[in-house]
């Protein structure tokens, strides 16, 4: 079985679709408007002028607060950022706008007030979706495939009684604390008052 970029995107899709459902409207409304505007930042240069700002402009500030105005030099005398943080710092910087897109979405929308709202709020989360694939897929792996392999007849053959019996140790545990824990007295909440 191999998985392609079509099924990743669509599993991707699927995944944003119902976190509009679980968000409703209004929510996935002020992150789809920051997740936009977030990858209309980072598509033109924005990563390289996070980097500039992070890694060249904050630290000169410091030397001249710390040691003053005229001992401010740079290793690069071009006063540009290390080419080498561009990779992390282009993966640190998406995931931190989309998270600070989803946590203004939380924290300002209101909650979804019915099952319309709720149903609404899948649109915004499908174009979140389709935004942050084509950005993570674009920009910060342009060049990746992911490729996942089945197990083979004879990896099954092994695996599967061992998962199968482990599973029923832990339903016959699970069982056994809840019958444990209903003869002692515990969760029960019946008793007088």
């Amino acid at each position: 079985m191999i998985i392609g970029a079509a099924q990743c995107f669509f599993i991707i899709l699927v995944v944003a679709g119902l976190v509009g459902l679980m968000r409703g409207f209004v929510r996935e409304i002020i992150t789809m408007a920051i997740v936009l505007a977030a990858i209309l930042f980072l598509s033109n240069s924005g990563n390289n002028l996070i980097q500039q700002f992070l890694f060249v402009n904050l630290p000169n500030a410091f030397h001249v607060l710390v040691f003053g105005d005229g001992l401010v030099s740079t290793a690069d005398p071009s006063g540009q950022a290390n080419p080498a943080m561009g990779a992390s710092s282009a993966v640190v910087s998406f995931l931190t706008l989309m998270g600070l897109g989803y946590v203004v979405g939380h924290r300002f929308g209101a909650p979804a007030a019915s099952a319309q709202h709720r149903l609404a709020g899948i649109l915004p989360g499908l174009v979140n979706g389709t935004a942050i694939a084509y950005y993570f897929s674009n920009s910060i792996l342009p060049q990746f495939q992911l490729q996942l392999s089945g197990p083979n007849n004879a990896t099954t053959a092994y695996y599967l009684p061992i998962v199968l019996g482990a599973g029923l140790v832990m339903v016959i545990a699970i069982l056994l604390f809840t019958l444990l824990g209903r003869r002692s007295g515990g969760g029960g909440g019946g008793g007088k008052h």
